[in-house]
């Protein structure tokens, strides 16, 4: 039967013709998927110290515990961020630069509705004012309030629902929490940890309960809602991530508390490290001048008009200018510097530089970026201050634009989430481990002896070994109570 087919087809005057078409058309598509393979196909390119810091973690193979370095533990645990055959970004074929991907991150808004469930809380500061807390799951119906907690930090005029935190969320939480899995990785049953998404003031349909909304260089407000989420939880490991301005806070956050930093690892992912620089790089050019600065003033003029009853109420502020507002240097002119007591924008800018703290930052941490975001500059990109501090790792890939990271043919996703949770799954279980290991130690001080008591010298091993469990006994009540000291210092 074949056989008789393919004599069919030979004697058939039109196969010729078809055939050449055939080949041609065969020909085009492999050079354009060679080309594809070989310019558009990012690796990723990892910076670190030449020797980081020693992390005390336990072998995946033998079970043994042994110190690894951080970078050599991310090249173990981590292959979408450190293996050559893994660690590969293949963008979108018609989003080939970073402002087709960034464009695509607006359009693809339409992926915004809600697919996890949060539930909401609001936390107050001393001046009246408030943030929204989206928690998934909630702290009062997790069964287990020790879950490795996330927070997140939204970017400029954002919140809880944006497309590129609920592509990671989704990730995060266990498969009851989600509403839709339909987005997710094929084969990815979910992590089962917490995560809380902490919503700026005024953001996310929040109402403004005070004259004043956030800026890129105050910590104050995070510092405040990383202290709440830990006494709330206080069993609980705490991570954090920020996306775009919010990893400059996180950031910055980081860097400023240095040794005493709750989180036991952080993640930026689109910072822009340095508002100063990041300013000139987006009115050097046309389209940054005209289409993105414009597009971000406007947004945050828009977020100013709905929470106008209680900015105009600020003495110092000129409402009608503000509102004139063309472009996001004009905006934080007329209203950011001025409402956080900054002399001119530039001081405010020069203020918001979080790669000026990265040398500081005690705990492991990642940064993600791309090298052609059009609105995070790569002339900001901290790579001297990542090789001054063995504890941060810089991944930047060569395309992905700004939060975008598209990939897929005819239904682009983003790429990054994956490589994010991998970082965060290893950095918890290296935390779940030193918690059980001190915990081991704790009881091993408690329990020195165990050789039993018999004979005619019982009872003076009796006293010896009631004298010698009081001695012990009364380190480990100290430790404690030192611990629950600075619980309610923290507290006060």
């Amino acid at each position: 039967m074949i056989a008789h087919l393919l004599t069919q087809i030979r004697s058939d005057p039109l196969i010729p013709e078809y055939r050449s078409a055939l080949l041609l058309g065969f020909g085009v598509f492999f050079v354009l998927y060679t080309l594809y393979r070989l310019y558009f196909c990012v690796p990723i390119q990892i910076t670190h110290t030449p020797r980081t810091t020693a992390i005390e973690s336990v072998d995946s193979v033998s079970g043994k515990i042994q110190k690894v370095e951080y970078a050599d533990l991310l090249k173990e645990r981590c292959p979408q961020l450190t293996d050559p055959k893994q660690s590969v970004f293949k963008p979108t074929p018609w989003l080939l630069n970073g402002d087709a991907q960034t464009i695509w991150t607006v359009v693809h808004t339409f992926n915004n509705h809600m697919r996890v469930k949060y539930e909401r809380e609001l936390v107050y500061f001393k001046d009246g004012g408030h943030v929204a807390l989206d928690w998934c799951p909630g702290p009062s119906t997790s069964r287990d309030r020790s879950t490795p907690t996330i927070v997140i930090l939204h970017g400029l005029t954002g919140g809880s629902h944006e497309s590129y935190i609920q592509d990671l969320v989704e990730m995060l939480v266990a498969p009851e929490h989600r509403t839709d899995r339909s987005t997710l990785p094929d084969g990815w049953p979910g992590m089962g940890y917490r995560v809380v998404v902490m919503n700026a003031r005024g953001c996310a349909n929040s109402r403004l309960t005070s004259p004043r909304l956030f800026n890129g260089a105050n910590t104050e407000d995070v510092g405040a809602v990383v202290e709440y989420v830990r006494r709330r939880i206080p069993d609980a490991p705490l991570l954090g991530i920020g996306y775009s301005l919010g990893a400059n806070i996180i950031t910055k956050y980081v860097g400023e508390m240095k040794d005493d930093c709750p989180f036991v690892a952080c993640v930026g992912v689109g910072s822009p490290y340095d508002l100063y620089v990041g300013n000139l790089a987006l009115h050097r050019t046309w389209f940054g001048r005209t289409v993105y600065s414009t597009r971000i003033g406007q947004n945050l003029v828009n977020l100013f008009k709905t929470h106008i009853d209680q900015m105009a109420t600020r003495p110092e502020l000129d409402v009608a200018a503000i509102i004139g507002s063309k472009t996001v240097t004009e905006f934080d002119a007329n209203a950011t510097a001025k409402a956080f007591g900054f002399r001119h924008v530039n001081e405010y800018y020069r203020n918001g530089c979080s790669s000026a703290v990265i040398p500081d930052i005690a705990i492991p941490t990642l940064f993600l970026s791309s090298h052609d975001d059009p609105i995070a500059s790569s002339d900001a990109i901290p790579y001297h201050e990542t090789m001054a501090n063995p504890n941060v790792v810089l991944a930047v890939t060569r395309m992905g634009g700004h939060l975008g990271w598209f990939q897929g043919w005819f239904s682009p996703r983003r790429w990054y989430q994956r490589p994010v949770a991998e970082f965060i799954q290893c950095m918890i279980e290296v935390c779940l481990h030193q918690q059980k290991s001190k915990e081991k130690k704790r009881s091993l001080i408690a329990f020195p002896f165990a050789e039993p008591c018999t004979g005619s010298k019982h009872e003076e091993k009796t006293r010896d070994l009631e004298r010698g469990c009081r001695r012990s006994w009364g380190a480990a009540e100290t430790l404690f109570r030192t611990d629950r000291c600075r619980g309610r210092k923290a507290e006060a």
